[in-house]
């Protein structure tokens, strides 16, 4: 099975939590497409974090 990982800052990292959420097929809920590693607080933090300093200069573009 597929374990996905956070994507932050433009980089696909790994988490340090070893808690993980299933990726259930919404169309067939027997279907688990993959697990997903959730994110601990300080990497969530981490996240919003660096989109709030991108969305600064991004907001000023034309």
């Amino acid at each position: 099975m597929q374990t996905y990982r956070n994507y932050i800052n433009g980089k696909w990292v790994e988490s340090v939590s070893t808690d993980r959420a299933e990726n259930v097929n919404p169309a067939n809920t027997d279907d688990i497409i993959g697990q997903v590693r959730l994110a601990t607080r300080d990497e969530a933090r981490r996240a919003v974090e660096v989109a709030s300093e991108a969305f600064r200069d991004w907001r000023a573009t034309p």
